[in-house]
């Protein structure tokens, strides 16, 4: 127990950092950017890819800063600088002109080039200098209260989207957790129930090796019957197929125990000898409560050549063993052939020999045949509905 908790511990971890990363994606909103969004987003479920994941969303932060770098103030000043040039500019170029033209009137060449530098300086600073600082200073006012804005609008979107995104994960990872305790508990039930069977099946073995006086191997595939010793159960075929098997089928060690009595039972015993099938097959007689044994089988066998709806199908289901039978009477009321167990023709002891060794070869065949056996008894078959099938199947 504690190693799968170990476990779980470093399983939740590496969910609780993959959620992270997801969570981080979520709040980049990184429209403009679908191939690298689609990429990270494939290898959000699995575990081993967090140290890639970290890398490509550091590289999509680059990209994206990249990208959405504000523009300068500057530019849109140097939009009315143009104005300046086109407009203003050669009106200067005119006064300049009219400057220099008086300038040269002068006698000192070196004092008039002074004289005109300074008037242009100031020329320029007194009629634009101003202008240029407030629009400098406007622009730089109106671009803060925006970046504030921006600021704070971004961040109430990211404080809802971390509230949600927490909500979300936090019911993920409890229902995780809840879906992590149930397979334990299950897992838990299952173990206790197998040792339990296991018990009971050795308890129920010794007794049945008790009955048939002798020990049975435990690389026997035992097969049951119960019933009256009549010639309606068809009882020959079924020993005859057991010959069959022991001919075809020398590899496996296969026994059948009769419980019951009847007027057929020293005809069978004969027809035991005659196949000499005497560690084979065994005639145990009437036993009481029968039926408490059928766990301890690998198989419910019937052979009938005429049948009603017979009560030991759904005993068997119960008992969680798989059943062959011949399709007679109101057999296939209960039996779904290659669903729920395996129907065969009356009076045919090849099949019954064929059905026991498909069992045999295909053990998680004869697990599912049984299951859904003891899935459709206790949904669908109840005292009084057993009561109405079997007057329905008297009266055809």
């Amino acid at each position: 127990m504690k190693e799968v908790h170990e476990d779980f511990s470093s399983y939740g971890e590496r969910i609780d950092k993959l959620k992270s990363l997801e969570r981080e994606l979520k709040i980049l909103d990184p429209h403009g950017f679908a191939v690298e969004e689609k990429i990270i987003k494939s290898k959000l479920k699995d575990p081993t890819a967090i140290p890639e994941l970290e890398k490509r969303l550091s590289k999509l932060k680059k990209k994206m800063l990249g990208k959405h770098k504000k523009k300068s103030p500057v530019v849109k000043i140097g939009k009315n600088v143009d104005e300046l040039t086109n407009v203003e500019i050669p009106k200067l170029h005119s006064e300049i002109k009219t400057l220099k033209k008086v300038l040269d009137e002068k006698e000192n060449e070196d004092e008039k080039r002074k004289n005109v530098d300074a008037g242009v300086g100031v020329l320029v600073e007194d009629r634009y200098q101003n202008f240029i600082s407030s629009l400098k200073h406007d622009l730089s006012e109106k671009e803060k209260k925006e970046e504030e804005i921006l600021k704070e609008k971004i961040k109430k979107e990211l404080i809802e989207k971390e509230r949600l995104l927490n909500l979300d994960y936090d019911k993920k990872v409890l229902k995780l957790k809840e879906d992590y305790e149930k397979k334990i508990q299950l897992h838990l039930e299952d173990e206790v129930r197998r040792k339990f069977n296991q018990e009971l099946q050795k308890k129920l073995g010794a007794e049945i090796s008790k009955l048939i006086g002798r020990e049975l191997s435990e690389d026997a595939f035992v097969l049951v019957n119960l019933g009256r010793l009549y010639a309606t159960k068809g009882l020959g075929y079924l020993i005859e197929a057991i010959s069959n098997l022991e001919t075809s089928f020398p590899s496996k060690k296969i026994v059948l125990v009769i419980f019951g009595d009847g007027p057929e039972r020293e005809a069978l015993k004969l027809q035991v000898t005659s196949y000499k099938l005497q560690d084979k097959v065994f005639l145990v007689g009437d036993v009481a409560d029968a039926a408490k044994y059928l766990p301890a089988f690998d198989a419910l066998i019937l052979s009938s050549v005429k049948e009603g709806l017979p009560y030991l199908i759904l005993e068997a289901g119960l008992a969680g063993i798989p059943v062959i039978s011949t399709n007679v009477g109101g057999v296939g009321e209960i039996i779904k052939d290659g669903e729920n167990g395996i129907l065969i023709e009356p009076k045919n002891p090849q099949a019954i020999a064929d059905a026991v060794k498909n069992i045999i070869n295909d053990g998680d065949k004869a697990k599912k045949l049984s299951a859904k056996l003891k899935k459709s008894v206790a949904e669908d078959f109840s005292f009084k509905e057993m009561a109405e099938r079997t007057e329905w199947v008297y009266k055809i």
